[in-house]
């Protein structure tokens, strides 16, 4: 199915990183719809891009840039 439970989200290990922007028109972080979706997952966080003149809203993830020092620890947890 296309929708997740909350029970199926707390199922989940893995580690998870979520990340966007904070000039994300169309997900804003201010509503916190991600942060208590995150609160489910045992291994989450939220990596949270501050906004500036050099980050493009919604695209912003689409850049590595941004984020690929957040993914490093990740990709070497044991």
């Amino acid at each position: 199915p296309a929708t997740v439970t909350v029970d199926q989200f707390e199922q989940r290990t893995a580690r998870v990183l979520a990340i966007n922007s904070g000039d994300d028109e169309r997900n804003p972080w201010e509503t916190g719809v991600t942060q208590a979706a995150l609160r489910h997952v045992k291994h989450a966080r939220l990596y949270l891009i501050p906004p500036s003149a050099a980050t493009r809203g919604h695209g912003t993830p689409m850049l590595a840039k941004f984020w690929q020092a957040q993914l490093v620890p990740l990709l070497n947890y044991r």
